[in-house]
C-alpha cells in the first residue's frame, strides 16, 4: 500500500518520468487504433501528433533525470 510520497525526490522524479514515457506510448497506441475508427487520413496527424509532441516537449524542458535534479538543487559535486 501506498501510504503517501516517497522522501526520495529522485525517485519520485524516476517515477515521474516513467509515467511520461508509459503515457507517450499509449497516446501512440490508441492514436493509431483511433485512427482507424475515425476513418480520417489526418486525424493522427492533426490530433495524437500534437499531444504526443507536447508531451515530449514538457519532459525536454523539465528533464528528471539525476543528474538534472542534482544540477538544479545544486548538489551534483561527486557524480
Amino acid at each position: 500500500m501506498v501510504y503517501g510520497a516517497h522522501p526520495s525526490p529522485i525517485r519520485r522524479a524516476g517515477y515521474a518520468q516513467w509515467a511520461a514515457t508509459m503515457t507517450i506510448e499509449v497516446v501512440n497506441v490508441v492514436g493509431d487504433a483511433l485512427r482507424a475508427l475515425y476513418s480520417q487520413p489526418a486525424f493522427f496527424a492533426e490530433q495524437i501528433i500534437p499531444l504526443r509532441d507536447s508531451i515530449k516537449a514538457v519532459c525536454e524542458t523539465a528533464p528528471l533525470g539525476e543528474r538534472s535534479i542534482r544540477d538544479a538543487a545544486g548538489t551534483s559535486r561527486g557524480i
